[in-house]
């Protein structure tokens, strides 16, 4: 050996024995991937038989000369990087490059069936190194281990997809088309046992486009045993058809065109059925409870209560004095005076209607009886029918600027008042599905059905293929795909609703203001609002508020006239929230335990529940964590409108919607002594007292203003931010507006 080689071997090596360990001990946790390019020198027995660590080696094509030549190897170890030493080849047993060593290693991964690990090192590769030698078969080898391992798991769609990714590789991969017929196969079985056979078909249109050249025989399979199946159910609702049974030809018709959508006799056969009994079918992402009562704090009753449970009085639009409001079953105006309320019907009603809606008034105006009905005992002071007219006034004990929207959550059927001739009754209803039979055999609807859809794409997909004529809500991220779409239009509802958290009685630790105060200081609404809900798009009429009364989409919007200016959001401040949650906390525990108690007990978790709605569910997650960061641990849970509407809820907080739309009598609603909010302070009973006593719209605003106030002080609820919000139809559906106060306001004149 040459005696300066053989130095400077030594050297290296003593260099090493004193630098390894800490650098083994270092990167032992370490992945090679996540490393700094390195190669590695192992040097025979003879020279110390140690393996180094040395900066990527400059080699011609980076490719290791085999046999090893003469001469000696320059060298930089990975700790003395600006330092070159000098290795004699004939002490040298091998060398690993980086790169054969992160496909060596790939490789036992994917052995091991660690796929996930493996996967970041194929990346890396593919990325860095796609021309190394036996890369493109490890990658093949990765994949098809991969696949397999997710076809086991029953993973079909996943080992789909990875399928999929090694056909674009390799068209030619051995085995490709035997394996895509197992998993598709697999797949398709699946969703024609859960008779989900439109999502069935998709996943047969997808294989056939993205394994066209591969050889299959899963296509042509499934294509004749759908066509099969879509003649059979066609000719079983031909059947239903004979036998009257309209809806199980419908659903018949259905399911063939979702088999095969050209399919000429299923098209024929929908044709003839909604010929004779015309369904609508509505896409709704919240179902309504199913007995209707119409709530300011549930949308969906309002929605669906318009159909089934008509109320005396119905709000369909809004001008500079407040709601203006239409009877479903005559003519309703208010005198001059602003002390009486007038009724008149047609002469075929006049025969009953105002006799029946008289013998209702007078009840629910009795003080302290059982039908009493706030605040008509305070406010009305007679009931006459003219017997020659037919027609029925209200006298008032005192003006009021808006009497009619008294009745407006009040139903004709408590009322036991006959409905229009133009009615729906409630049908059928599941978990996911609500029909409403129209009671005229002439109208141009027979039945209304509403489906809940779950998701934003099945909502939209439903749509696009007529499944639904209509979606009642559009969420924001959703707006600019359908305004893109020439077969459908969106809708946009007139008045605003506002996003609230309201706090049970289950917890008496919500009780305490310093808490509820602490939460809103800690919900960073703004973001929410903007953020998640709007997705950095901005739409006029979308703003964090300070009260539970909507404030428009303008400074002149007159539904505004119930919002105080003065009264300003409270910022985004997370520590002083922290710092109010903790107090209150330590506060409630000495009341319970007494002050000289030294525990020191977690804060409880509080349980947050709301409805199946997209944007309540977004930002209650997003909620869940900024109230956890202040110290306040969170539960979610989505629960049915029926749940979150109980008398005994199993939650602490609940994430509510609010049709505060006429706020001139939904306030007491609310926030008074028996109001959906639970909590009413005395100085807010006195504030509504004055609203209750005002006159006109002057002190009916002063009134409105001072309620406002208290609530932002007191937060019975918590207030979050206004939405305005949108529907979309498609436009081959006669009759739907591009604005309505109510998704149905105008449902008696659809056409399908």
């Amino acid at each position: 050996m040459h005696l300066r080689t053989a130095n400077l071997t030594l050297i290296a090596c003593i260099l090493l024995l004193a630098a390894a360990p800490a650098a083994v001990a270092q990167d032992d946790a370490q992945r090679v991937v996540d490393r700094r390019p390195f190669d590695q020198v192992v040097l025979k027995q003879s020279a110390g038989g140690k393996t180094l660590e040395v900066a990527p080696l400059e080699l011609p094509g980076r490719r290791v000369p085999r046999p090893f030549p003469g001469g000696r190897l320059v060298v930089r170890l990975l700790d003395q990087p600006t330092k070159d030493y000098e290795i004699s080849w004939s002490d040298i047993q091998d060398v690993r490059l980086y790169e054969q060593m992160l496909i060596s290693e790939a490789s036992q991964l994917t052995k091991q069936k660690k796929f996930n690990d493996a996967f970041d090192y194929f990346a890396f590769l593919n990325k860095n190194y796609k021309n190394l030698p036996g890369l493109e078969q490890a990658t093949a080898q990765y994949l098809q281990a991969n696949a397999l391992d997710a076809f086991q798991k029953k993973e079909y769609d996943q080992a789909l997809a990875i399928l999929l990714s090694l056909y674009d590789r390799n068209p030619q991969a051995g085995g490709i088309g035997r394996a895509v017929d197992t998993v598709a196969n697999r797949i398709i079985q699946d969703y024609v046992g859960a008779n989900n056979l439109r999502a069935a078909r998709d996943v047969l249109d997808v294989v056939e486009k993205q394994f066209r050249d591969a050889d299959l025989q899963v296509v042509s399979s499934w294509r004749a045993r759908f066509k099969q199946n879509a003649t059979d159910r066609v000719r079983e609702g031909a059947g239903s058809l004979r036998d009257g049974d309209y809806r199980q030809a419908r659903d018949a018709a259905f399911d063939a065109l979702a088999i095969l959508p050209d399919h000429p006799l299923a098209n024929e056969l929908l044709r003839r059925v909604t010929e004779k009994y015309p369904t609508m079918s509505v896409g709704v992402r919240t179902m309504a409870p199913r007995d209707l009562e119409p709530r300011i704090d549930s949308t969906a009753s309002l929605r669906a209560g318009r159909v089934a449970r008509r109320t005396i009085t119905e709000l369909s639009g809004y001008s500079p004095e407040g709601g203006v409001y239409t009877c479903p079953v005559g003519r309703v105006s208010l005198d001059d005076s602003g002390a009486a309320l007038h009724f008149g019907f047609t002469e075929e009603r006049a025969k009953q209607t105002p006799y029946e809606l008289a013998r209702w008034l007078l009840r629910a105006s009795t003080p302290g009886g059982s039908q009493a009905v706030a605040p008509l005992p305070s406010l009305v002071s007679s009931v006459a029918v003219d017997q020659l007219t037919g027609s029925l006034t209200l006298e008032l004990q005192r003006p009021h600027v808006r009497p009619d929207a008294m009745l407006r959550l009040s139903s004709l059927r408590e009322a036991g008042i006959a409905p229009p001739r133009v009615s729906f009754t409630v049908g059928e209803s599941t978990d996911g599905l609500s029909q409403f039979i129209c009671s005229d055999p002439d109208a141009p609807i027979a039945e209304l059905e509403e489906r809940y859809l779950a998701d934003d794409g099945e909502a939209l997909t439903a749509l696009s293929r007529g499944d639904v004529k209509l979606i009642d809500r559009l969420m924001p991220w959703q707006l600019a795909a359908v305004r893109r779409d020439r077969s459908l239009a969106v809708g946009k509802y007139e008045l605003p609703t506002v996003h609230v958290l309201i706090p049970t009685h289950r917890n008496p630790l919500l009780d305490a203001r310093p808490l509820r105060r602490a939460m809103l200081y800690a919900i960073n609404r703004e973001k929410i609002l903007n953020e998640l809900i709007l997705g950095g798009r901005s739409e006029l009429g979308f703003q964090v508020v300070s009260g539970p009364f909507p404030a428009g989409v303008s400074l002149s919007d007159p539904i505004r006239y119930g919002y105080n200016d003065g009264v300003e959001p409270r910022p985004y401040d997370p520590r002083l929230g922290a710092l109010l949650s903790a107090l209150s906390w330590s506060q409630a525990q000495r009341a319970e335990h007494g002050k000289e108690d030294p525990a020191d007990r977690p804060f409880p978790t509080l349980r947050l529940a709301h409805n199946s709605d997209p944007v309540a569910r977004t930002a209650c997650q997003s909620i869940q964590m900024q109230l956890k960061a202040a110290g306040v641990p969170i539960e979610v849970v989505e629960l049915s409108e029926v749940e979150l509407l109980s008398d005994e809820p199993d939650f602490d907080l609940r994430y509510a919607e609010l049709a505060v739309w006429e706020p001139l009598v939904d306030a007491v609603t609310l926030l008074g002594p028996e109001g959906v909010a639970g909590r009413c302070s005395d100085p807010m009973v006195a504030a509504l007292k004055r609203l209750d006593d005002a006159r006109n719209w002057v002190e009916v605003g002063e009134a409105l203003r001072g309620v406002h106030a208290l609530a932002a002080g007191d937060l019975p609820v918590l207030p979050l931010w206004q939405t305005v919000n949108f529907y979309a139809y498609r436009r081959d559906l006669k009759g739907p507006t591009e604005s309505c106060v109510s998704l149905y306001q105008t449902l008696e004149g659809w056409q399908l």
